[in-house]
């Protein structure tokens, strides 16, 4: 049981990193600027729809690979056939959809690919896993 929780909480841990590190590296190229005000809903819908596809691409980028390896890695820490690894991934696939829906203004290419992408990250993980096993 113990392995188990420290998969999760590792796995959970390395994917959190993962999408931070990408996600920084993207706002180095795509800086918010100084004094954003993120209440301004005109303002952030405004910045959003502005933003070039690449800046999305990097964020659904991050979510795929941290959801990955993140996945991954709880699977491998926790020596489960893929249970951790469907744990974290569907943590993060809940988390990528309340961000859609607590900041509504992303096109509907980026809402379905995140999800999509975020999904398979987690699929690939499990599907890894199990072949791993055999």
């Amino acid at each position: 049981m113990a392995r188990k929780v420290t998969g999760l909480l590792l796995g959970s841990l390395v994917g959190f990193l993962i999408i931070g590190t990408i996600e920084a590296t993207g706002h180095f190229f795509y800086p918010i600027p100084t004094n954003f005000n993120f209440e301004d809903e005109n303002l952030l819908k405004s910045f959003i729809g502005n933003l070039p596809p690449l800046a999305l691409v990097i964020v659904i980028i991050a979510h795929s690979l941290g959801t990955f390896f993140g996945s991954l890695i709880g699977n491998v820490l926790g020596k489960s056939i893929g249970q951790i690894g469907l744990l974290i991934s569907s943590i993060f696939l809940i988390i990528v959809i309340i961000n859609i829906l607590i900041v509504p203004y992303h096109p509907i290419w980026f809402v379905i690919a995140d999800i999509m992408f975020t999904f398979i990250g987690g699929w690939l993980a499990f599907k890894i896993t199990l072949k791993n096993r055999r």
